[in-house]
């Protein structure tokens, strides 16, 4: 059975752990695994694996039945540039106040930088390394974790690994369009930039929904800029917060003005979403060759005999143009 392992180093994590304790430093952890599942493509579904070795600063998630150089190119095809910290979860305390920042260029792909936003701010930055070993036991694959990720460091942020060969990473281009405040169909095309702004505003910058008998939000997608010939990857990507009893499904939806030409609809996986607490969530959905004027992205909390009025924070949507990386 294929699958794929993904180094992480966090540099200076030690800090986390000192400043903020053990548990902050584990959520942390489990936050940057989420978005690298839900934001990068490297996973879909449930998280396989993520374990720490070697002290404080190992990261492995493994993806299974990718190929190595698909989830290689892949990571970095999926590293967002945001202008400003973005709040990814609610603090869990009044200190901890975690935001995420990710820096990219032609000139520096392989960037990640996690501020914790306190009198002592630090930058974590990160180097990924892959290598399939392919019939290798998973205990002598861990063996090799040293050599490998200081492989990669030592050739700084824009080399990764892939098996014993360092590669400097190719020039990869992605489309990304920008959802701009007030304008619903005002998509800007601004290759490798994205500005996510929130088109309603509620109280400490949530929103809520309450629409019988669901709860829904959307944001029109116009679809005139997309090439008739290319695969594009539609993401909705939202912060979301259910009471305690809430009861139904939270289902993401694209579809065109007639749906029964063109309908997507997937429920969110329950393991990224929790109750009474901040649950980061996401889906994507592959369009081809033809789409409909228009595009409505919804994302609902169904419940067929009550209002479940739930709560979105973040919301981030995000088109990339799928290059070939066979």
């Amino acid at each position: 059975k294929k699958f794929a392992i993904l180094l992480i180093d966090l540099d200076r994590f030690k800090h986390v752990n000192d400043s903020f304790g053990h548990s902050t430093g584990d959520e942390l952890l489990q936050i940057i695994v989420v978005l690298i599942v839900m934001m990068w493509f490297i996973a879909r579904g449930k998280i396989n694996d993520y374990n720490r070795f070697y002290g404080n600063y190992k990261l492995i998630n493994t993806a299974i039945s990718h190929l190595e150089k698909k989830v290689s190119d892949k990571t970095r095809c999926g590293i967002i540039d945001v202008n400003n910290p973005k709040k990814i979860i609610k603090p869990t305390t009044p200190k901890t106040k975690i935001h995420f920042i990710s820096l990219v260029n032609k000139q520096n792909w392989n960037r990640l930088s996690l501020l914790l936003d306190t009198t002592h701010s630090d930058y974590f930055f990160y180097s990924t390394s892959y290598s399939p070993f392919h019939n290798e036991i998973v205990e002598k694959i861990r063996e090799k974790f040293p050599k490998i990720i200081y492989q990669v460091k030592s050739e700084n942020f824009n080399f990764y690994s892939f098996s014993k060969q360092v590669q400097k990473d190719p020039e990869i281009v992605v489309n990304v369009w920008n959802f701009m405040e007030g304008n619903p169909a005002g998509w800007n095309n601004n290759p490798l930039h994205i500005t996510t702004k929130k088109a309603f505003s509620w109280q400490k910058s949530c929103v809520v929904f309450s629409e019988s008998p669901y709860s829904v939000t959307y944001h029109h997608l116009n679809t005139g800029q997309l090439d008739s010939g290319s695969t594009y990857a539609v993401t909705m990507l939202a912060q979301v917060f259910l009471p305690n009893d809430a009861e139904g499904s939270l289902v993401c939806s694209i579809s065109g003005k007639d749906s029964l030409f063109f309908r997507q609809s997937e429920k969110i996986d329950s393991f990224f979403l929790l109750r009474n607490q901040w649950s980061f969530v996401g889906k994507t959905f592959f369009l081809k060759d033809k789409f409909p004027d228009g595009l409505p992205i919804k994302l609902y909390f169904f419940n067929p005999k009550k209002e479940v009025p739930f709560y979105i924070d973040n919301m981030h949507l995000i088109v990339r143009r799928m290059v070939d990386l066979q």
